[in-house]
């Protein structure tokens, strides 16, 4: 692919159309978990695929959609949030998006084609990088207002001193050096920290070991409808329904098993691998929890295989899981009727009261920014309401009574008021009740 206006030619619409179908969402064709979502295997495959990417960049967990990968940079020590897009063509031509060293990339964000991100800028939650718009260096950006991304922090340093520390400064000194970098690159840890190339051979068992319990539920309930029947010489004297019947029977009791032995493993490696978490600092090179969190991740990934919690979602028993896991939520509570994605994903640091409501809401009590991982409480007081893509961050509350509306950001720290209704991204009051 290269840079210019868009050939209207079958060829060209047809070259567009198979990357699309081919890559369609950053998994890289399921090859992104098995060989670690965050680490320098990805790097490897981005760069044959014809992206430019630098070292020691931390790859978000859902990958970054994309499809013209020729026209895309990626600079050194750069850290992505989950689940933001770049999009490098429009409908009239296609340009080169950039990402320079020690920028920071944050959940959920969109970069249109021609957008540059410079050294040290940091892109918050959803921000919008319109069409051929430059962040500068060191500056601080979030979600969008009036179809621009909001401005928190103007140049927090200039372009001449990210030129002089780079030339100047010991590499391990350096402030855009992530602490994921100083990690699992540069072996900085004061913990064990497995090296980035070790992963595949922990994550490919795994997904084996994943796929055959898949795979073995009818195996099994084959075999014991076989034992039941006498075996194969017997089988011959057997009705076909009352064969078929006994077999589904069993097929339901092995899944029902399974299904019930996922969730209870779930909490209990929770509990084993992770703990009670607690809020605080926990940079990758100084403390194990993220490294724990990643692992147990992992483990968590035959929750998604065998998807229980799709059946349990809008009910008392999701509550009674989400408790089990550590999270304090009082009387009447609905969690996620629709589903979400992610569900709470620090549980023991949410707090529901009673009479809550979340929709297909976004409840994390992490944030990641330039690799400097924290921790906060996330408090929702008697009849808040959460919808529909909206998100409470670390640190935030809900007051009594108060409702997100769709695609609404409360920021780290920040308490919507009692009987206010807030929207946007980052949010704004629309309505107070009296």
């Amino acid at each position: 692919f290269q840079e210019g206006p868009r050939a209207s030619s079958q060829f060209n619409l047809f070259r567009h159309w198979l990357m699309h179908k081919l890559l369609p969402d950053g998994e890289l064709c399921g090859v992104k978990d098995l060989v670690g979502s965050h680490y320098e295997f990805i790097s490897m495959f981005l760069r044959m695929l014809g992206a430019k990417i630098g070292k020691r960049v931390y790859w978000p967990g859902s990958g970054v959609p994309m499809v013209e990968f020729d026209l895309f940079e990626c600079g050194d020590d750069v850290v992505w949030g989950s689940r933001s897009i770049v999009m490098i063509a429009d409908q009239y031509e296609a340009k080169k998006v950039v990402i320079e060293n020690g920028a920071n990339v944050s959940d959920r964000c969109v970069l249109l084609p021609g957008c540059i991100v410079r050294e040290g800028a940091v892109l918050g939650s959803g921000t919008i990088g319109l069409k051929n718009f430059i962040f500068p260096p060191g500056s601080k950006w979030l979600g969008s207002t009036n179809g621009r991304a909001t401005l928190l922090e103007h140049k927090a340093r200039d372009e001449r001193y990210w030129l002089t520390e780079s030339l100047n400064t010991p590499l391990l000194q350096r402030t855009d050096i992530s602490p994921f970098s100083k990690a699992v690159y540069f072996r900085q840890a004061n913990f064990y920290a497995i090296h980035w190339w070790l992963h595949p051979f922990i994550n490919i068992p795994w997904y084996s070991l994943v796929a055959g319990i898949r795979s073995g539920r009818l195996v099994l309930a084959w075999f014991v409808t076989d034992l039941r029947f006498g075996g194969r010489k017997e089988r011959h004297h057997i009705h076909f329904f009352e064969y078929f019947g006994t077999l589904l029977a069993f097929y339901t009791a092995v899944n029902v098993t399974v299904y019930i032995t996922t969730i209870l493993l779930d909490i209990a490696l929770k509990w084993i691998i992770i703990g009670k978490r607690r809020p605080g600092q926990y940079p990758w090179h100084k403390s194990s929890y993220c490294q724990r969190w990643k692992l147990y991740l992992l483990v968590q990934s035959i929750r998604s295989t065998f998807p229980t919690l799709k059946f349990l979602e809008g009910t008392q028993y999701l509550v009674w899981y989400f408790r089990a896991m550590g999270a304090t939520i009082g009387k009447d509570v609905c969690l996620y009727p629709t589903g979400a994605d992610p569900m709470m994903t620090e549980p023991e640091l949410v707090t529901l009261a009673d009479r809550v409501a979340v929709d297909d809401a976004i409840l994390v009590a992490h944030v990641n920014t330039q690799g400097a991982f924290g921790l906060d409480w996330v408090m929702l007081e008697p009849d808040s309401c959460m919808r529909k893509f909206s998100r409470l961050m670390a640190g935030a509350t809900l007051e009594y009574d108060s409702k997100l509306l769709e695609h609404t950001l409360v920021l780290p720290g920040d308490r919507a008021d009692a009987s206010t209704t807030w929207q946007g991204w980052p949010s704004h009051l629309v309505m107070r009740t009296i």
